[in-house]
């Protein structure tokens, strides 16, 4: 485990800070285990408050929210990413077909309000992610069908999308909540604002998309990088209270093999080291059918992106991880939580302890579902306990 000294000086601050390899929280290095709550935000306050206990009954400090949601017009006159059969509701943008224009739903983000605000009762911290490559809830996606665009990564080289993507930011960061009253931007309960999720050239397939789009010939890690650049430094300029973080898989471009290379646009150590990304980001499944892993394999990643973060300079987070098998699933995240903590790591989050519905179903419904009581929560309750200050 990391011998770093527990206090530094660091500025007393209710907001997270960085130092070096580290968070810090009121002076404090601050170090935790976590769960992405991802939909929360969907269900009403009550389901938010009891997932939220959920979490912060086994000692975990932080959770990562979607705080994004995205669909065409409300006549599907402009299309949706998602078949209207699958979009459902509670989106938080929609394409206004008077003004041609995004506009936001002010009673739907209310979802959002409420969970930012029962965070902060819990005491937790929230990530919030702004925006996901994949056909979930809109995304990158949906703003290229708002404006015609032809490829997937037009989504960050298009000015007109890009300048839509920061409007919403800006009306995010100055939201001020509807049930706490303190503008996003002044809120504590906010660790970082993460650009998107797992941001690449290419993107899904899924069955339910509306539309699907392909990468352009010319999207390259270059790409991404500077549109991160861009993106990190607007959020700067408005925003100095946060850290703000990538949302990576954590590609490395060394020439090692495809599972390191960076040929889908994503540079881990490229995006780290740009001035205005706080923090690293990378995720973890070895059980992908597509590209099956062992775990050795998984916890050599773990441990070549602690130490290239660490020869950047700045904290890392294994932010999401999970193993669909039940019967080895112990014994992978465990061992994944050993290498990640041995190396000296940051924070980690798992995929996923989810809401119970009142029907008894879990929210956002997947195999990699944890639930409380089993046995695997209880194991990361234990690793919760280790990442302690």
């Amino acid at each position: 485990a990391s011998s770093e000294p527990s206090t530094v000086s660091v500025a007393v601050s209710d907001f997270v800070r960085t130092s070096g390899p580290d968070f810090y929280l009121n002076g404090s290095r601050f170090r935790f285990g976590g769960n992405n709550a991802s939909i929360i935000a969907n269900v009403e306050p009550s389901l938010i408050s009891a997932g939220f206990s959920d979490v912060k009954s086994l000692g975990m400090k932080v959770v990562r929210v979607w705080a994004y949601n995205e669909i065409g017009s409300i006549d599907n006159s402009v299309q949706s990413i998602v078949t209207s059969s699958s979009r459902g509701s509670g989106w938080y943008q929609y394409w206004d077909i008077p003004t041609s224009s995004p506009r936001l739903n002010e009673i739907a983000l209310r979802s959002l309000d409420s969970a930012v605000a029962e965070a902060n009762k819990k005491d937790l911290k929230i990530i919030m992610t702004l925006t996901n490559n994949w056909a979930n809830l809109g995304g990158t996606d949906q703003y290229n069908i708002w404006f015609g665009t032809q490829y997937h990564d037009d989504f960050f080289t298009s000015r007109s999308v890009i300048s839509a993507y920061k409007q919403y930011i800006q009306a995010l960061l100055t939201r001020r909540n509807s049930v706490t009253g303190v503008v996003y931007k002044d809120d504590p309960t906010i660790l970082s604002w993460e650009l998107g999720n797992e941001l690449f050239c290419f993107t899904d397939d899924y069955s339910w998309r509306a539309v699907k789009f392909v990468a352009s010939p010319n999207c390259n890690a270059d790409t991404i990088t500077r549109w991160a650049d861009e993106i990190s430094s607007f959020i700067r300029e408005i925003d100095r209270n946060h850290l703000i973080s990538m949302g990576n898989v954590g590609f490395l471009n060394r020439g090692r093999s495809d599972e390191y290379s960076n040929r889908g646009g994503d540079d881990f150590e490229a995006t780290l080291s740009l001035q205005n990304i706080d923090f690293g980001t990378f995720h973890l499944y070895i059980d992908n059918p597509s590209r099956p892993y062992n775990v050795n394999w998984g916890v050599q990643w773990i441990r070549d992106h602690v130490s290239a973060a660490r020869a950047i300079g700045k904290p890392v987070v294994l932010e999401e991880f999970g193993h669909e098998d039940r019967a080895t699933r112990d014994l992978v995240l465990g061992k994944f939580l050993d290498a990640f903590i041995d190396a000296g790591g940051s924070g980690w989050l798992a995929w996923y302890i989810p809401v119970i519905l009142p029907n008894g179903t879990t929210l956002g419904g997947s195999a990699y579902a944890i639930t409380m009581g089993s046995s695997t929560a209880e194991l990361l309750g234990a690793y919760a306990a280790r990442m302690g200050n």
